[in-house]
């Protein structure tokens, strides 16, 4: 399984995004390399953002990550929102 990082960091170099294009207007090139890196866990709404820089659904990089947002209340509820099942 990839980790949610490794997942990012994956798509990101096959898009040819370098770490500071991804995070322009996001957040800082260090909070991707940490968040690639598995140091650091991106906020709901940083996460939508890589998602859409990346032009891939969030779902796509949420799947079969073994990653604890996943057991998060309100990872699943806004997961649950943008489906509408709530």
């Amino acid at each position: 399984m990839h980790s949610l990082g490794q997942r990012i960091r994956e798509i990101r170099l096959k898009t040819g995004l370098t770490q500071i294009e991804l995070a322009k207007g996001l957040c800082t090139p260090s909070m991707v390399s940490q968040i690639e890196s598995d140091r650091a866990r991106p906020s709901y709404k940083i996460l939508v953002a890589l998602a859409a820089r990346l032009e891939v659904p969030l779902e796509y990089l949420v799947k079969e990550v073994n990653f604890e947002l996943e057991n998060s209340s309100k990872y699943k509820m806004a997961l649950q929102q943008k489906r509408g099942d709530l």
